[in-house]
């Protein structure tokens, strides 16, 4: 199991059984880690959306690349000192033609401004970029996501342009 450990944070890659339990719930995920049993506040459109991410791009990107299984995977955030589940990150799978991999991440409200994103995305980038194929990771962030552009920022991310559904990409190359 792919572990990538903070001065704050563990970050554990999911494998298609836990990924499987997060799909239906985060407290079925935190029972099988021995987590302790707590409800995430994030925003409700995310958790609208996340089972069928999870389901239809995580899961079968994890089963069709067994031993890369990390570079399609979610991965939990767990903070080792309230032995609790606190946000996720995760990369869109293997670097593409142009040696791109794009990255996301959230943070439970209750841990909000802490700095554990910035240092989750800066363990994440780092491990990103020991691959020789990757030569820049890539964020969206929305417009008003005014804490997550610093996240990017913080870690030496460049904005590049708005998208075309309205979100600014930012990048950071591999140097």
């Amino acid at each position: 199991m792919a572990n990538i450990e903070t001065s704050r944070l563990r970050l554990l890659a999911l494998n298609a059984s836990q990924l499987k339990l997060y799909a239906q719930s985060p407290v079925l995920l935190a029972v099988e880690l021995g987590l302790a049993l707590v409800d995430l506040a994030v925003e409700p459109e995310f958790w609208a959306e996340m089972p069928d991410a999870i389901r239809k791009v995580c899961l079968p990107g994890v089963q069709a690349h067994p031993g890369r299984y990390e570079w399609y995977t979610h991965w939990v955030m767990i903070l080792p000192s309230d032995n609790r589940l606190v946000g996720g990150i995760g990369l869109s799978g293997w670097p593409d033609e142009q040696g791109r991999v794009f990255m996301g991440y959230y943070v439970d409200d209750h841990f909000a401004g802490r700095g554990l994103a910035t240092e989750a995305v800066e363990a994440m980038t780092e491990w990103a970029m020991h691959q020789e194929e990757v030569k820049s990771v890539m964020a969206d962030t929305l417009k008003e996501g005014i804490a997550s552009q610093r996240v990017l920022e913080k870690n030496g991310f460049e904005l590049l342009e708005e998208t075309d559904e309205g979100h600014l990409r930012w990048q950071k190359r591999n140097e």
